[in-house]
């Protein structure tokens, strides 16, 4: 309250002070943080209280005048944001306690029971640690020029005759006037769209993502946010095509000479670096770039460098040197004889330049592979006899060796299921089959599907019994349709057929019949 309520309170009497330039303030600011977060982000976080308080003591009005043009001149600010690593001391009446704000408080919710966690957040102590203070304040007063006692009038002589006036003496006033813009121009110095997209991507990722969905393939180095962004990407791409400095001509003493021309067409040409995935890492000399701006859309920025495009898609030729690498191009042409056309050509050809360190991977692999072997002991031999008479339809669980062989457990459980499943797939056969017949044909062409069969009866033997049970074999019904089909063409041909028969003996004719 003694900040700013009252008539006498610290910012209007500071404001009285530096107005009538009674003196100098300076204040020390401690800003502070409780535990609970990290070190790193309480330093933060104390560095935002700090600016909170400045923007307060830059912003509060009393009677229409501030302390924001003073700040930094004659109304010093030192501070201090020191996180949670401070510890605050008794009051100086003696109270309180002291804090160490790099302390996790904890309070218990029940005696025995378990720690309250929020303690951290709404306790005391941790509040306390939660502020802005304001250490010491010095004013230093401005001494104030004295009057200096007056001199006694002298009336001078009258002089007669003419004189010759002298001249006035010329009054020279410094006056320090401040570059306007200085500050900008120091920023972009020092700034780019580098620094900021770093800073957006770090501060606020939501912001940063929404590019990415508003433009494909969204990268800081290809898409600029600025003008000047665009105009220097342009000029670096213009550079990529233009000769460097000129190559010095050998002298005759066989040192070259530097005190030639320096900017001709005969410079060296500026090498770049392709890479692209593992597919293309290789050094390349632009010899011709191009230029189109479409769609046309101009920038209207008044404030900034003017009106140019916003759009412009680049069209580089350029030719490949050397060869290809994963760890570095490699510096040697390649011809018919050479294999690093492609960077990732040496991970599969032995006769390719190796520009990649493997040692590390290849000494985990022969790791692997010896790891992977088991060692031999007398534990581990197999010492389990083959079976001469073949495998065994179930599943052998245990062999235990005796004088007359081998026993133990067998497993026919897979078998079992198996001929299971065989069997419900017969009889679903076989009913499937009979009604499918059934209804295409008639039943007699059932009939005769059944009546030869290659098998029909069959032994199932188990153990100590052998049983009889009937098969529905495969059936050769073919021959037998084709038969039937031979002999009542037969009878009726020579009249024994039954229809043919029964209506002779009702008195039809013959050629009636026929």
């Amino acid at each position: 309250k003694t900040i700013t309520e009252g008539e006498k309170n610290f910012i209007t009497d500071s404001i009285n002070i530096l107005k009538n330039n009674k003196g100098t303030i300076t204040i020390d600011l401690i800003a502070s943080a409780s535990a609970p977060a990290s070190i790193a982000y309480n330093v933060d976080l104390s560095k935002r209280r700090y600016d909170s308080v400045l923007k307060f003591l830059t912003t509060f009005n009393v009677g229409g005048e501030t302390l924001e043009k003073y700040i930094g001149k004659t109304f010093i600010i030192k501070s201090s944001t020191q996180g949670e690593t401070i510890s605050i001391p008794k009051s100086k009446f003696g109270l309180g306690s002291s804090i160490d704000c790099t302390k996790d408080i904890k309070a218990e919710i029940k005696p025995g029971e378990a720690t309250n966690k929020l303690a951290q957040i709404y306790s005391v102590n941790a509040m306390a640690c939660r502020r802005v203070k304001i250490q010491n304040i010095t004013v230093v007063e401005t001494p104030q020029p004295t009057s200096p006692p007056e001199k006694p009038t002298i009336v001078p002589p009258v002089v007669t005759g003419s004189t010759t006036p002298s001249p006035p003496k010329p009054v020279i006033t410094i006056q320090q006037k401040i570059k306007e813009g200085i500050t900008k121009k120091i920023i972009r110095q020092m700034l780019s769209e580098c620094n900021y997209f770093e800073e957006i991507k770090k501060s606020s990722p939501m912001v940063y993502d929404s590019i990415q969905e508003k433009i494909k393939y969204f990268n800081p180095a290809f898409h600029s946010m600025t003008p000047e962004g665009l105009n220097s990407r342009l000029t670096f791409l213009n550079q990529c095509v233009r000769p460097g400095e000129t190559i010095p001509v050998i002298g005759t003493d066989g040192k070259p000479k530097y005190n030639d021309a320096s900017n001709t067409a005969f410079g060296a040409p500026p090498v770049l670096v392709l890479r692209i995935g593992d597919f293309y890492n290789t050094k390349i000399i632009p010899n011709n770039i191009s230029f189109s701006y479409e769609p046309l859309l101009f920038d209207l920025n008044p404030e900034g460098i003017g009106v140019q495009p916003m759009v412009a898609k680049v069209t580089l030729s350029f030719d490949m040197i050397g060869g290809m690498g994963l760890g570095k191009p490699v510096e040697e042409l390649q011809n018919a004889l050479s294999f690093n056309y492609y960077a990732n050509t040496e991970i599969y050809d032995e006769r390719a330049a190796w520009t990649e360190d493997t040692s590390a991977l290849d000494a985990q692999t022969v790791q692997a592979i010896v790891g992977a072997q088991p060692t031999v002991s007398v534990n581990n031999v197999d010492n389990q006899q083959t079976n001469d008479a073949g495998t065994t339809i179930g599943q052998i669980m245990t062999t235990v060796p005796s004088g007359d062989g081998d026993i133990g457990d067998i497993n026919y459980k897979s078998i079992m299921d198996k001929l299971l499943e065989v069997t419900k797939d017969y009889y679903t056969n076989i009913v499937n089959q009979a009604e499918s017949t059934t209804k295409s044909y008639n039943d007699g062409i059932w009939q005769l599907m059944c009546k030869s069969r290659q098998y029909i009866n069959g032994e199932f033997t188990i153990p100590s019994q052998t049983q009889k049970v009937v098969i529905f074999g495969k059936s050769t019904f073919q021959v037998s349709v084709d038969e039937l089909f031979t002999g009542v063409i037969a009878d009726v041909d020579n009249g024994t057929n039954v229809l043919i028969v029964g209506l002779k003996a009702l008195q039809f004719s013959d050629e009636t019949v026929i």
